[in-house]
């Protein structure tokens, strides 16, 4: 999967600065119409099988895990 990604400047964090972000990593899932559907910071994985659902279904794609069966991956991390 490819999604656009914002990386911020280490030095100013000019992008987290100016959407008042406090912790990482945040995640948005913008509808076309420019509203956030999803909005999670810190790490969810619920939130992150979620956006996969959501982006399955609005390509009409067959949905492909983002978290594998076995792998050791936390429920809930906070950034």
């Amino acid at each position: 999967m490819t999604l656009p990604v914002a990386l911020d400047d280490p030095k100013r964090y000019a992008v987290a600065n100016a959407y008042g972000l406090t912790n990482v990593p945040p995640l948005f899932l913008i509808r076309p119409s420019g509203e956030i559907q999803i909005s999670s910071v810190g790490w969810s994985r619920e939130d992150i099988e979620q956006v996969g659902r959501e982006l399955a279904q609005a390509s009409q794609a067959k949905l492909i895990p983002m978290i594998h069966k076995g792998e050791d991956v936390p429920d809930f991390k906070a950034g």
